[in-house]
């Protein structure tokens, strides 16, 4: 028989840490799906081209978790809608 794993507390949402819970570090990343397609200009005489534009093709899409940027686990909830406005 297998022991039921306890269902893990939810996270709290990003917004309301100062500091990684876990490792009291002060950055947090957010992972992305990408889809899309990236165009890399060059030029023929080997001198390096304009890519500023490079990633226009992509399309986005921010998972629903944030990571602690030292430890590398997940400390929150984010919501791309609301909490990217106060990371900017």
């Amino acid at each position: 028989m297998y022991k039921r794993q306890q269902a893990a507390e939810p996270l709290p949402p990003i917004q309301s840490l100062k500091a990684c819970p876990h490792c009291s570090a002060d950055g947090f990343y957010v992972e992305y799906e990408a889809s899309g397609t990236v165009s890399e200009h060059r030029l023929f005489n080997g001198q390096p081209a304009d890519n500023t534009s490079m990633y226009g093709g992509l399309r986005l899409k921010a998972l629903a978790t944030a990571f602690c940027s030292n430890c590398f686990k997940p400390i929150a909830r984010w919501n791309e809608a609301l909490d990217n406005k106060a990371y900017k």
